[in-house]
């Protein structure tokens, strides 16, 4: 049986360190993704029929990104604050020409209004409605933030297990 003294030991397993970070550095970067997967197959579908899925670009803006010591995960699709935290009534403020022209385009897109004179008067109905009432968020965000403790840990016990170790340990 080998003996390994104290101070030989600094030395030799000194390289393991920076081992186990690159594995659960790897594993925290398939978290990530695992959480991308998991917004876009659960969580979204899971607000019918309030998902917003108009014309797929919210649920397109999901993506996990690498960073130096692990990954990201994020949507900087502009529309995702406003799916996320909602939109507080506005009162009297002036309705603008951009949030008619969506809520016209929308209107229409969907099948909602039969002609664009039926989606124009109905657009300005639906901004007076907002104005008023608001619209509460969905926030997908925070219920992605209650499961990803649970997937970084098990992705990242997953690397570790899947890894080599025997190979790690100098002679």
């Amino acid at each position: 049986m080998a003996t390994i003294t104290l101070a030989d030991a600094a030395g030799r397993w000194s390289h393991l360190a920076r081992q186990h970070k690159e594995v659960a550095v790897r594993g925290l970067r398939m978290a990530a993704l695992a959480g991308v997967q998991l917004v876009v197959r659960k969580i979204i579908p899971s607000h019918a029929p309030n998902e917003p899925v108009d014309t797929g670009a919210y649920r397109a803006g999901w993506k996990a990104i690498v960073i130096p010591d692990g990954a990201a995960v994020l949507n900087d699709n502009p529309i995702a604050p406003i799916i996320e935290y909602g939109i507080r009534p506005f009162g009297r403020e002036k309705i603008g020409r951009k949030m008619l022209g969506a809520l016209f385009a929308w209107l229409l897109r969907k099948g909602i209004a039969d002609s664009p004179e039926e989606a124009q008067s109905m657009a300005w109905a639906v901004a007076m409605s907002l104005a008023e009432w608001g619209r509460p968020g969905l926030h997908i965000w925070r219920e992605l933030n209650e499961e990803l403790p649970k997937l970084v840990d098990r992705e990242v016990t997953r690397a570790m297990k899947g890894y080599d170790w025997s190979g790690s340990f100098k002679k």
